[in-house]
């Protein structure tokens, strides 16, 4: 009997869960402590992977699990504000760990980067010129919590998507659709890893005619994007200031060129603008297919793509001889959508 009765104590000790390690922290400016909402609060581990993201409130509060016992940091990054990381410090098990970072608001070059003259030489990855770095330092910020935000279904967006197409010879819109759906992600388009995009171009012809690539934030972020376009800084006259990429010479597949614009006093990200290098000379019509990206902060949360629309030809193609073949721009598509509301997601929504 008392065997059997410490063998069930075993198995009920057993049945307990270890308590998980975390992070609960605060960020504020410095000076004053005031806190500072939505940045993007990374956990990192020994060897500086990022191991959990999180985004700190209204209260400039976050919270981050770690997946186990050790070395950790933590470091936050805030449109307008300096990179804060904090010392190395270890985890013990079932262990809460407080860290308060400090950040300072940052003197920025981009409102001196507004009414200078423009860069004539293109740069290879924006880090590598200090001009370009600095207006890429704070896109990055934005593009990475947009991403971030893409992926953890915070809100319920109410969604106005449309389909047009226009008649290119006669100026006419033939057809003309839209939909209004709630969804938990603001995905603009599904585009394919920076990679793929790299080694097979970004207009493919596949069985349903050619298909569209777009870059998304996930694919601006990327070793193969920044590799693959040169930068340099572009000016408009107004109150942004854009980072401006196009493919590296010698690119022969279908890419993109384009430019980041940032509002130069508070390097908030406000749009992305591209279009399509490299097709083919039968389908200019007079225009650049492409699109554009209208990104927005939520107050005291994250960045969304508020309104987006892409520009697409519709071809038919005319086989003269035997390989070559005449195409013809038979409409031109344009898709897009707009966030007509943000709320938070209620018990019962979908």
């Amino acid at each position: 009997m008392r065997r059997t009765a410490v063998l069930l104590v075993g198995m009920v000790l057993g049945a307990v869960p270890l308590r998980a390690q975390a992070v609960a922290g605060t960020l504020v400016s410095a000076p004053g402590g005031a806190p500072v909402s939505g940045a993007l609060v990374t956990l990192l581990d020994g060897g500086g992977v990022a191991v959990d993201t999180a985004q700190s409130d209204a209260e400039g509060r976050f919270s981050l699990k770690a997946p186990g016992t050790g070395g950790f940091q933590v470091r936050a990054e805030r449109v307008g504000y300096s990179t804060s990381v904090s010392p190395r410090f270890a985890l013990t098990a079932g262990e809460t760990r407080d860290v308060r970072l400090e950040t300072v608001p940052a003197v920025t070059m981009l409102e001196e980067l507004r009414v200078t003259a423009p860069d004539r030489q293109c740069v290879i990855d924006p880090r590598g010129g200090v001009r370009t770095a600095a207006l890429w330092e704070e896109a990055r910020k934005s593009l990475a919590l947009a991403e971030w935000a893409r992926t953890r279904n915070t809100f319920l967006y109410t969604l106005r998507k449309f389909e047009r197409e226009v008649d290119p010879a006669k100026g006419e819109v033939t057809r003309d659709t839209s939909v209004t759906e709630v969804s938990k992600t603001v995905s603009p388009y599904v585009s394919l890893p920076a990679e793929e995009l790299a080694r097979g171009g970004y207009v493919r012809m596949e069985e349903e005619g050619s298909v569209y690539y777009s870059p998304d934030a996930a694919v601006l972020l990327s070793d193969a994007f920044l590799d693959g376009h040169c930068f340099r800084v572009r000016q408009d006259g107004g109150e942004v200031v854009g980072l401006a990429f196009e493919p590296v010479r010698g690119r022969k597949l279908p890419d993109v060129r384009g430019v980041i614009w940032l509002d130069a006093r508070t390097a908030e990200l406000r749009t992305l603008e591209y279009s399509y290098t490299g097709l083919r000379q039968d389908l200019s019509v007079e225009r650049d297919w492409g699109g554009r990206l209208h990104f927005e902060r939520l107050p005291d949360g994250p960045v969304i793509v508020r309104r987006w629309d892409i520009l697409m030809p519709v071809v038919s193609g005319t086989v003269i001889g035997v390989r070559r073949v005449q195409a013809r721009v038979v409409a031109i598509r344009e898709e897009g959508a707009e966030v007509l509301s943000v709320a938070p997601p209620s018990a019962d929504g979908p």
